[in-house]
């Protein structure tokens, strides 16, 4: 029998605990790369753990989920594989590096631009500091840019969780907004599918 927990204390809306994580703490290993990762490059999204036997504590050859990493370990890995810088010349793309505005590329004569070049802000205030997990039973990965009300474009990153009767409900990953137009909302929205294995 699962048990309801409420992941958002505003939302409406309960889910059922995560029938996938491990229970006997005693009975894991080290963590563990997910053998099922949809791609080498993407941002995971739970931890797992080698599971032990409990005779002998040598690996069963099994992994289990141990949790859902938080919201905000997402963002951050997402915010740091975003915040890159972008020649103008070349396309050369590099990380950014602290305090840098508009350096020049030594190999073209270039010149770096911000790829994010306005905010790219994290989960809601409330979910960071309650440390909401990433829903387990997340149905989708929505990634999409919109046009603002009075300027510019922004990103949406949300987990879209389908509570059946109750209807889908949107648990917030990330905001970002730009000046450069629409095209680069939507490749920030690309970029951020890719990642997430979307």
């Amino acid at each position: 029998m699962s048990q309801n927990v409420r992941a958002d204390p505003t939302s409406a809306v309960e889910t059922q605990a995560d029938p996938y994580a491990i229970t006997d703490k005693d009975l894991v290993g080290e963590v563990s790369t997910p053998i099922c990762a949809p791609g080498h490059d993407t941002i995971p999204l739970d931890v797992w753990r080698k599971i032990l036997d409990p005779n002998t504590r040598q690996s069963t050859g099994y992994v289990k989920r141990e949790r859902m990493r938080t919201l905000e370990e997402v963002f951050q890995d997402l915010h740091k594989r975003l915040d890159v810088v972008i020649c103008d010349k070349c396309g050369h793309e590099r990380p950014r590096k602290a305090g840098e505005y508009c350096s020049k590329h030594k190999g073209c004569g270039g010149e770096y631009s911000w790829f994010l070049d306005e905010y790219f802000h994290g989960p809601d205030p409330l979910e960071r500091t309650n440390k909401n997990p990433v829903p387990h039973n997340w149905r989708w990965i929505a990634c999409y840019p919109v046009t603002g009300g009075s300027e510019g474009h922004y990103v949406h990153v949300e987990f879209i969780v389908d509570n059946g009767k109750a209807g889908l409900e949107h648990v917030r990953l990330a905001l970002g907004k730009t000046f450069k137009g629409f095209d680069h909302a939507a490749e920030m929205a690309r970029r951020c599918a890719r990642l997430l294995g979307a």
